[in-house]
């Protein structure tokens, strides 16, 4: 649902599931010269008062260094400004969180 979101408002999906030595990244999306890594997290698995601390700040750095992972191994993105999001999908429904590390 995630993916389809995203192609929906024009992004290309590069990789879903990348797993590097350090971490995962769910989703990998590019749109102009920005390429976005993206967290997925089911409202079915986690209630809603705790979806925002469902990425801890060892998450983040496991997504981070998947990320840099996935960009040594795909020359192709360098110049491009990464992005890091967090995708919440309950049913038909997603929130957005964007620049999580900004």
């Amino acid at each position: 649902m995630a993916a389809n979101a995203l192609a929906d408002d024009g992004w290309n999906i590069v990789q879903k599931n990348f797993r590097g030595t350090r971490g995962e990244v769910d989703i990998v999306a590019v749109r102009d010269d920005v390429i976005s890594f993206i967290e997925v997290k089911s409202w079915e698995t986690l209630p809603m008062e705790n979806l925002e601390h469902s990425i801890s700040r060892s998450k983040l750095r496991r997504i981070v260094a998947a990320s840099r992972e996935f960009l040594a191994q795909n020359p192709g993105y360098d110049g491009f400004r990464a992005c890091y999001e967090v995708f919440f999908v309950s049913g038909g429904r997603i929130e957005r969180i964007s620049d999580v590390l900004g």
